[in-house]
């Protein structure tokens, strides 16, 4: 079976996303572990929040079971599920990283539900909601932070909304987003998390707002930056940890930087980067998680740092 690249470094993400999601791991810099054949697996199908789990099965129906507190399980209740919930059909996107759900439907439909205490569903209220509500359309990429979300549509304008307490949403205020703002053009790929926002421009330049508290920008500053930064060229792909970034550059080589207490970033200290530092090479996919990351390399293998 033949995969493209593109296709390996999404597949790698989704795995990566559940290995992270059911393992920690104790470790000052990378260590290796076996992996399983991953040419099977459907890209993009997986999402993990708060004590509660989704995936898209093979017919592009969305599932979700665990908390459901805020409705995040969309199935109209605030009932904990231990069993598999339908939540709908036509999926063929689900990201969330808290206690609110967003996805994409196969017509470009951006579809939201959950806590929107900050407005991070984007539908102009603060309402949490129980079943999925229309956000908008033509999205090919969404990424929910704690409690904002970014949207790619498919003109390559990225949007933003929901808390904005650092500037995560990028639109040069402080001020919280009930609704998607414009925030950048010619975006082919973004990445957010606790407060912190990253994404790719269509010439690999990486750029990044939000907070910089444990120097995620590499300004030796630990201020908010409400509006995007430039922060390095010829980046293939960012994710954005709980204090820390990785990025994979065109070459396959991986950048760490930020917050490394427990040595999330894997340059075998602890005492973290103002500037992306050379981690290893030949890697096709990272995850970084709260405080750790996991990386795919060229032959299959997968290191963790933590």
């Amino acid at each position: 079976m033949s995969i493209s690249k593109r296709s390996k470094l999404i597949i790698g993400i989704s795995l990566l996303f559940i290995i992270l999601s059911l393992t920690g791991c104790d470790y000052d810099s990378a260590v290796e572990f076996n992996v399983i054949d991953v040419e099977n697996i459907q890209t993009r199908t997986i999402a993990k929040g708060f004590r509660f789990s989704m995936f898209i099965d093979s017919s592009n129906s969305l599932w979700a079971w665990g908390d459901n507190s805020y409705g995040q399980l969309g199935d109209g209740s605030t009932t904990r599920s231990y069993h598999l919930v339908h939540v709908m059909d036509d999926v063929i996107s689900v990201s969330s990283h808290d206690n609110h759900v967003m996805a994409i439907k196969t017509d470009g439909s951006l579809w939201g539900w959950g806590n929107n205490e900050h407005g991070q569903l984007g539908d102009g209220t603060t309402t949490n909601r129980h079943i999925p509500v229309h956000i908008m359309n033509d999205v090919v990429y969404v990424s929910a932070g704690n409690t904002h979300t970014m949207a790619i549509k498919s003109d390559g304008s990225l949007w933003g909304w929901g808390y904005n307490n650092w500037g995560q949403v990028g639109n040069g205020t402080t001020t919280n987003q009930h609704n998607p703002v414009h925030i950048m053009d010619d975006v082919v790929a973004v990445s957010c998390a606790w407060i912190t926002t990253m994404a790719i421009r269509a010439d690999g330049s990486l750029w990044g707002w939000g907070a910089s508290d444990f120097s995620r920008f590499r300004d030796q500053t630990f201020e908010g930056h409400y509006y995007p930064i430039h922060i390095m060229d010829d980046v293939a792909y960012v994710s954005v940890g709980g204090r820390h970034a990785m990025a994979i550059k065109t070459d396959g080589s991986l950048m760490g930087w930020g917050w490394s207490e427990w040595a999330p970033i894997g340059d075998g200290t602890r005492e973290g980067s103002y500037s992306p530092t050379h981690i290893m090479d030949d890697v096709v996919s990272v995850l970084a998680g709260p405080m750790s990351t996991m990386a795919i390399q060229t032959d299959g293998s997968l290191w963790a740092c933590a």
